[in-house]
C-alpha cells in the first residue's frame, strides 16, 4: 500500500489538489500532507513520495497548524537535598527523568521550565564548539546550577542526501532521529545499543561530541528527540549538523542546527501534540532493548 493510502487509512488526511482545501471528511484531523515531499501528477493531485512508515505514523499525530520555527526545550533541575535518588549521573537517568519513568517520590525538582530555542547552544561556565552560549532555560549561564536534565524536541524536514548530526555535551546525552531508518555509522558513543535511530553517550564527561551519519533518498520528515544531563561542574550542550559523512566535529565543518541551516527545516511540536507521546514511547522501547 503506498504511503498516501496508509495516511488515508489512518485518518491522517488525503491527497489534495494544489489549490489546497479541506480533507474529504471534515471529521478527520486537518494534517496537511504538504509537510511531506510530494509531486503533482497529470491531474494536478499531490502524491506523496515514499517515506519511512515510522515517520508517517509520527506525522499523523501532528496537529494541523505548524509550530514555530524553533525547538521545544524542557529542563528539570533536581533538588538533591530533598530527592531520595540524589544525583543525575547518566543519560539513561536523564531519559527516565524527562519521560517520567521513575517511581513517585524518587525526585523533587527545584526548577521545571518549558521554553523554545532557535538554536541549541547552552552553556554554563564554559563554551562548547560554538560561542552562542545561551543561558539554560532556568536563566543560569554561570554553571552554578547542578544536577539537571534537558529534553529537546523538534520536527525536521531534511533534504535528500548523506548527513551527519552530532551533539556536544558536558556531561553526556542521547539523540534520536525517528524516521531516518538507521544511522549508518556512529562516532564516540558510550552505552549505545548499536546502529539504530539513536546515538547515546551514557557517562559523565568533559565536553566532547557524539555523532552519527545517515542517508535519505528523498526529503523526509523526521522527529528529533534529544536529552542532556549535567552532574556537576561547568556544562554545555549543542546540536549541530554537517553535509556528508563527517566525524571531524568542529565549528569549521559543522553548523549549529536551526531552521534554514543547510536546507533543513525546524518546527517545534506543540506541547499538546500526540507526537510527543509517540516519540516517547518509541524511545522507551529503544531503551528497553538496551537493557
Amino acid at each position: 500500500m503506498p504511503n498516501g493510502s496508509i495516511a488515508s487509512a489512518l485518518g491522517c488526511g488525503t491527497a489534495v489538489p494544489m489549490g489546497g482545501g479541506p480533507p474529504e471528511d471534515p471529521r478527520k484531523p486537518a494534517v496537511s500532507l504538504r509537510r511531506f515531499p510530494a509531486s503533482v501528477d497529470t491531474q494536478g493531485v499531490r502524491r506523496l513520495h515514499p517515506l519511512p512508515l515510522g515517520a508517517l505514523l509520527l506525522a499523523c499525530l501532528l496537529p494541523g497548524a505548524a509550530g514555530a520555527t524553533s525547538f521545544a526545550v524542557h529542563q528539570l533541575v533536581v533538588d538533591t537535598g530533598s530527592s531520595p535518588t540524589g544525583e543525575v549521573q547518566s543519560a539513561t537517568q536523564a531519559v527516565d527523568i524527562m519521560t517520567g519513568d521513575y517511581n513517585p517520590g524518587d525526585y523533587v525538582f527545584s526548577d521545571d521550565i518549558t521554553t523554545t530555542a532557535l538554536l541549541i547552544d547552552y552553556a554554563g561556565g564554559q563554551s562548547g564548539l560554538f560561542t552562542v552560549d545561551n543561558p539554560w532555560p532556568n536563566g543560569d549561564g554561570t554553571g552554578a546550577t547542578e544536577q539537571f536534565a534537558v529534553r529537546v524536541q523538534a520536527q525536521l524536514l531534511i533534504p535528500a542526501g548523506t548527513w551527519t548530526i552530532a551533539f556536544g555535551g558536558d556531561d553526556g546525552g542521547a539523540l534520536s532521529l525517528f524516521g531516518i531508518g538507521s544511522f549508518l555509522t556512529e562516532f564516540n558513543t558510550d552505552g549505545d545499543a548499536g546502529l539504530d535511530q539513536s546515538i547515546f553517550y551514557d557517562s559523565p564527561r568533559a565536553y566532547d561530541t557524539t555523532a552519527g551519519s545517515f542517508q535519505l533518498l528523498a526529503p523526509t520528515t523526521v522527529f528529533l528527540d534529544a536529552y542532556f544531563f549535567e552532574n556537576d561542574g561547568a556544562d554545555a550542550f549543542e546540536i549541530m549538523i554537517a553535509p556528508g559523512q563527517n566525524f571531524t566535529v568542529d565549528s569549521t565543518n559543522f553548523s549549529l542546527l536551526g531552521d534554514g541551516v543547510l536546507g533543513w527545516a525546524v518546527t517545534a511540536p506543540e506541547p499538546s501534540s500526540g507526537v510527543l507521546f509517540g516519540a516517547g514511547v518509541a524511545l522507551l522501547a529503544w531503551r528497553r532493548r538496551r537493557r
